[in-house]
């Protein structure tokens, strides 16, 4: 995913402790989030920093194909990947909409001014989720993931390259987001033991929940109209996955 709207959880991220600046009000019992929301954006904002030291990721290539994961160790991850997600899409529901999954009308209807509640939730339960990735991808696969890692095509080697988060957080503090521009961000990325990349989901959370899980497309800039997916493929060589909480793991179709 690209760079995502402040949301709640986002700005609470990005600014601890801030809540006046993230919800209009000055404490959380009032902001209208609820004390399992305040919780988990808690859990997001530690969770970025108390994760194990990752290996630099690396593409597969002639030289050097990636070791893939253990058939067994493979399902292990995606069941958990799955649970995870589906535990962030009744959290969000839980909290909103009383247990109930929005209908197709709520979905459309503006969250708040530009931005519709389809977008809102999409965007909310990618960081809701994050808590819950880390705890079991953190023992299944430790040191072996990336959560929303950012890949660039460089016009100098002509060559995908992975950007670090100090590289990002330079480049977003003197050009903004502009810097990021044409990059891509997919949700989970998993490693072999020697960082080569064997495995990138991407995690959809449809409104309502009947739609079908869908890759997007690039509607505009220098990937436009490539797909989501093939671009990963181009970019990382690796198959990518899709995830929701109905459908649960999807091969590109």
């Amino acid at each position: 995913m690209g760079p995502r709207d402040l949301t709640v959880a986002c700005c609470l991220k990005k600014n601890p402790r801030q809540w006046e600046k993230c919800t209009g009000t000055p404490s959380p019992g009032e902001s209208g989030v609820s004390k399992g929301v305040t919780r988990n954006v808690a859990r997001v904002a530690a969770a970025g920093t108390a994760v194990a030291v990752a290996l630099q990721p690396r593409f597969n290539s002639a030289e050097q194909r990636g070791v893939e994961l253990a058939a067994d160790l493979r399902a292990t991850v995606e069941k958990a990947i799955w649970r995870c997600v589906r535990g962030a899409e009744q959290e969000a529901n839980d909290h909103y909409f009383k247990g109930e999954s929005p209908t197709a009308e709520q979905c459309g209807q503006l969250m708040r001014p530009g931005q519709t509640w389809a977008r809102f939730l999409g965007s909310h339960k990618h960081y809701l989720v994050k808590p819950c990735l880390h705890a079991a991808l953190g023992k299944l696969v430790p040191g072996r993931y990336l959560l929303e890692p950012r890949f660039r095509f460089s016009e100098r080697t002509e060559q995908w390259e992975y950007l670090d988060k100090e590289t990002v957080d330079q480049l977003v503090s003197r050009l903004k987001w502009k810097a990021l521009e044409g990059s891509i961000e997919p949700d989970i990325l998993i490693m072999d033991e020697k960082g080569v990349i064997i495995l990138v989901y991407d995690m959809k959370f449809p409104c309502p929940e009947s739609n079908t899980a869908r890759w997007d497309f690039y509607s505009k800039g220098r990937w436009a109209p490539t797909s989501q997916d093939d671009l990963y493929l181009q970019a990382l060589r690796v198959e990518p996955l899709l995830v929701s909480p109905r459908e649960g793991v999807v091969p590109r179709r």
